[in-house]
């Protein structure tokens, strides 16, 4: 793997900056979303700082606590905002948007312009909207449990979106589902041998989860899937899986943070400490 490091720096020197999402554009440049912070960056392909959208940029809409970001095929950035989803230029000029009733954890927009968001807590579901931000339909499933604060822990996941399908893969259990675009499902793929259980230990009357497994992100690249997920005691996870079901080969990650994968190039942190660097990989898998 090829890396090269993406400076933060137009960051004060120790801030933490927490990346909730990422996404590229067709020319290469990556748009990170800072949630803690309420902003979202915008890098070069070499990985340098070329602005920062925040509540103080000189834009009508401001970022505040970013979520989840996509970019569409002409360019148009998509950032979830708690319950807003803002469309925005590539140099972040806001350009419309809609509001949504629940709080999305992640957003993708497909060739024909229409955006998916997949549910946060107690609504786990994948939501589509035409162009125009109008409700199209809702699909997926969502997990149960009879502890609402074990339910809530285990929210969402993470979507991907092929040329004529959506894929969806969740916190727990292990499952990878793909969708077409109006919502029926085509398939699913499992590993049943990998335990994703709810892990927690009772410490005063509350719930500590600690190291938990559970399913992170998922990309497509040449008719193949890549699933990354955490299993406990054992750290980071890739699957890679073809499009027809079938189960290639699974391997450690030898990192940190995982945050992003789009083609064959990942974006992924080697620390979790304030003002630890992002770092871009070139993912070849050998025969």
């Amino acid at each position: 793997m090829q890396n090269q490091e993406i400076s933060f720096e137009k960051v004060p020197n120790g801030e933490y900056t927490r990346i909730s999402d990422m996404a590229t554009g067709k020319d290469g440049s990556i748009f990170a979303a800072d949630r803690r912070n309420s902003r979202v960056f915008l890098f070069d392909s070499k990985g340098q700082c070329q602005s920062i959208w925040d509540t103080q940029s000189d834009h009508s809409v401001k970022v505040r606590f970013p979520a989840a970001i996509a970019v569409d095929e002409r360019g148009y950035v998509y950032v979830v905002c708690r319950n807003e989803i803002q469309i925005r230029t590539p140099q972040g000029k806001w350009i419309g948007g809609f509001s949504v009733d629940f709080s999305p954890k992640d957003i993708e927009v497909d060739q024909f312009k229409n955006i998916y968001l997949l549910g946060l807590k107690d609504d786990q579901l994948v939501h589509k909207y035409m162009p125009d931000g109008k409700f199209s339909v809702s699909f997926g499933r969502s997990f149960d449990h009879a502890d609402p604060r074990i339910q809530r822990y285990y929210t969402g996941g993470n979507l991907a979106v092929l040329d004529e399908a959506v894929i969806v893969t969740y916190t727990v259990p292990y499952r990878i589902e793909i969708y077409t675009f109006d919502g029926q499902l085509i398939r699913k793929m499992e590993r049943p041998e990998i335990e994703f259980k709810p892990n927690f230990e009772i410490k005063e009357k509350t719930r500590r989860f600690r190291g938990n497994s559970r399913g992170l992100r998922i990309w497509s690249f040449k008719d193949k899937i890549y699933h990354v997920y955490f299993l406990q005691n054992k750290g980071l996870q890739l699957d890679i899986w073809n499009l027809n079901g079938k189960f290639i080969t699974g391997l450690p990650l030898n990192i940190r943070d995982f945050l992003f994968g789009d083609r064959d190039e990942v974006y992924y942190k080697k620390s979790s400490l304030e003002g630890a660097s992002i770092y871009k990989g070139l993912f070849k898998l050998t025969d």
